[in-house]
Parts: structure tokens; C-alpha cells; sequence
């Protein structure tokens, strides 16, 4: 049985790009920094990185 989607990522209204947990819809951080505002590339390299546990992501702020 495949694990559930943890991660995804969004467009945002300004055509950049975010990444977000499905359960709760909050924005995610990695190394302190949030995955918003970013160009589709960046977006999908911290889907790998979290999809494939590189790195665990901090807690996620409210946003």
C-alpha cells in the first residue's frame, strides 16, 4: 500500500508557487525558511525533499 501524500504544492495569485500539508493546508518550512513565493523548480526540489524524508520539515507556522 502506497504511503499517503504528505506535501503539495499550490499557485498562489501571484503565479509563484507554495508548498503546503494536504491535512491541514498550512504552509511548510524547511531550515526555518517558508515554501512560498517560490518558481515552480524550488517548488517541486522541496516536494522531493520531503517526499523523500532528505530532510524533516520544521514545525509549520500558522499561517
Amino acid at each position: 500500500m502506497p504511503e499517503p501524500i504528505l506535501y503539495d504544492m499550490r499557485q498562489s495569485s501571484d503565479s509563484r508557487w507554495e508548498v503546503f500539508e494536504v491535512l491541514s493546508g498550512k504552509i511548510v518550512a524547511l531550515g526555518g525558511l517558508l515554501l512560498v513565493d517560490l518558481p515552480i523548480e524550488a517548488a517541486k526540489g522541496a516536494l522531493d525533499v520531503l517526499h523523500n524524508r532528505i530532510l524533516p520539515p520544521d514545525r509549520t507556522p500558522d499561517k
